[in-house]
């Protein structure tokens, strides 16, 4: 958010697993610390859109294909 111009745009295509998988995140911490595995975080939707508009984030649009984790955003920075 802070790195944006007032008014730029964010575009994110991001994998939702939603909280059903949060029981991975003892062996997720793990593989992240013997390097084998980047850092994950289990969220839904409705987590990922709050968490940007918590940041500040104008969400103009976001969709999720019916089959599939993605979810598209776009949301801007305020004027």
């Amino acid at each position: 958010f802070r790195i944006l111009k007032s008014g730029g745009r964010f575009v994110s295509s991001t994998a939702c697993l939603g909280s059903n998988l949060r029981v991975l995140t003892p062996l997720v911490a793990f593989g992240k610390a013997i390097g084998k595995l980047p850092q994950l975080h289990f969220m839904s939707r409705q987590d990922l859109l709050k968490s940007l508009t918590r940041a500040g984030f104008i969400i103009e649009d976001d969709w999720q294909p019916q089959k599939g984790a993605a979810v598209f955003i776009i949301a801007r920075r305020p004027l």
